[in-house]
């Protein structure tokens, strides 16, 4: 079927829930109900809060498993008007519109690798704006940033959506006037007949990040850095791969994600007077781990609950957000707090910073 139009009512149903969702409020270090982290408003319909930047959980559940509670990783960043989604587990594009927002209005997508709980959902937000692309009013460029590898994950998510890209162009040209790229005044460049495939990804601008690159969009600064989470498990890695924790700065604040490490002085330094911790976490008794992985593996190239904590410390951060982690449980919290004074909270499915 033809793309939806965008309807403000379905928008405002969103809205609602999100606000419904974030007045259950965060649970903190010691486990005690603090606050909601963000208001209602503005914030919660996906608008950053008035001349700020905001931080939308979209997901936080664990991986590789698919959690049946939580949605895959994926956190929205908005500033200056534009929104930018790092990293897209399973569930994002649909976190999006819970969170008030079209595929259409993410500005640039940043991946911190290329392990599936972190990219599942990606193939999906390009169909669906390459989706929207065939009706007029086309969807601005999409920038693309990951490791190295990031070029060949898009193209091969092009082939992938194509097939489908194929048979919504074929729609859109028998629809008539108005509904087809080839019907939009010339807005045809780089479509062809090559089985939709291109189509899935036109308009996508790839940018590989390297280790100690940088990245400035005018709105957004990033910087990477190379962690351990691929040298810390001893586990033999494909040539070239790398996993990336960043820094992104915007508006005044600055937000560290560690993405999947473990301990890393490279991330430490990455991290330091960040406002904003977002960390991910492997509980000592986290049982959910990948097959043949064991526990000491996966503490070596994730962190533990005390590591968050000496990690912020260390950074000397504002404040730590848990994300991407099965469990937090009391005795976690008081690990971390242990180590570090400042605030801590075990994130949640659309909490607003």
């Amino acid at each position: 079927m033809p793309f939806p139009p965008r309807r403000r009512t379905r928008r405002a149903v969103l809205a609602l829930a999100a606000v419904l969702s974030l007045a259950a409020g965060t649970v903190t270090r010691a486990g005690a109900q603090a606050p909601a982290a963000s208001p209602p408003g503005d914030a919660a319909s996906g608008a950053p809060a008035a001349g700020g930047t905001t931080i939308t959980l979209l997901g936080v559940g664990p991986g590789p498993m698919v959690s049946r509670e939580r949605n895959g990783i994926a956190t929205l960043l908005t500033a200056g008007g534009r929104h930018y989604l790092v990293d897209a587990g399973i569930g994002a594009t649909r976190q999006l519109a819970a969170a008030g927002l079209e595929p259409t209005d993410v500005s640039a997508v940043l991946l911190t690798h290329l392990h599936d709980d972190h990219t599942a959902d990606l193939p999906a937000l390009l169909s669906f704006r390459a989706t929207a692309g065939l009706f007029p009013g086309a969807p601005p460029r999409l920038r693309l940033l990951g490791p190295p590898g990031v070029a060949a994950y898009a193209a091969a998510a092009g082939r992938l959506i194509g097939v489908s890209g194929a048979i919504r162009q074929a729609e859109a040209r028998a629809e008539g006037p108005g509904a087809g790229a080839q019907n939009r005044g010339g807005s045809n460049r780089g479509r062809s007949s090559q089985g939709g495939a291109r189509a899935g990804t036109d308009g996508l601008e790839v940018v590989t990040l390297r280790p100690g690159a940088a990245y400035d969009d005018g709105t957004i600064r990033v910087t990477a850095v190379e962690n351990t989470h691929y040298s810390g498990r001893g586990v033999r890695r494909p040539a070239g791969a790398v996993s990336l924790s960043l820094r992104i700065e915007a508006g005044g604040r600055a937000i560290t994600f560690t993405g999947d490490t473990g301990p890393s002085r490279d991330v430490e330094r990455l991290a330091r007077g960040s406002d904003v911790l977002v960390a991910e976490m492997v509980s000592d008794d986290d049982s959910d781990l990948p097959p043949g992985f064991t526990p000491a593996q996966a503490q070596r190239g994730h962190l533990s609950p005390r590591r968050v904590g000496e990690l912020a410390a260390a950074a000397g951060v504002g404040m730590v957000v848990l994300s991407h982690y099965t469990r937090a449980t009391e005795a976690d919290l008081r690990s971390i707090a242990a180590v570090f004074p400042g605030r801590v909270v075990a994130g949640r499915d659309l909490m607003r910073f």
